[in-house]
């Protein structure tokens, strides 16, 4: 026997209780990372948190919200979904930024676009040269570049090369 609040709203205590469960459900998928990310972010420190974790619910969520699409379900749950690739999209960010900012030999920053990379690594194969001034200084003469201007370098670690399999 519910009764009612207010006759103008029509609210019930059912109303209030369906609401209340609903917030839970949403908020609760996320309760417990939010202690978890307050700690990365104090001790700047993420050695004990998986990232696997992350992807295993990205995938997890992703999957569910695109079911959806296919089969409506209860709203709540695709709202727990949304907020919990949210959650994890934040937990992967800070991890990443505490690992990079942890890390003990920082490496040069490197950009390689796809194909550029790629015949980076073929003119090495080609010129036998496992120097990477070499390559780059014959890669920048060809790419065009008149004038005054520098050829871009790129790099390539020696540890790389022997697990592509293209130097032994």
């Amino acid at each position: 026997m519910d009764w009612i609040i207010s006759d103008e709203l029509g609210l019930t205590v059912g109303h209030l209780v369906g609401w209340g469960a609903a917030s839970a459900m949403i908020v609760g998928g996320v309760a417990p990372y939010i202690p978890q990310y307050r700690q990365i972010k104090k001790t700047q420190d993420a050695e004990g948190f998986s990232l696997y974790v992350c992807l295993t619910l990205l995938i997890a969520n992703t999957l569910r919200i695109l079911f959806w699409f296919g089969k409506r379900y209860e709203l709540p749950l695709l709202i727990q979904s949304i907020v919990m690739n949210a959650t994890m999209f934040a937990m992967i960010h800070l991890c990443v930024t505490v690992r990079k900012k942890n890390q003990i030999i920082r490496a040069r920053e490197r950009i390689f676009t796809g194909a550029i990379f790629m015949l980076y690594i073929l003119l090495c194969c080609v010129n036998g040269s496992a120097q990477p001034d070499e390559t780059a200084h014959w890669l920048g003469q060809r790419s065009g570049i008149v004038g005054g201007e520098k050829p871009h370098r790129f790099y390539v670690t020696t540890v790389m090369l022997p697990t592509l399999g293209l130097f032994s």
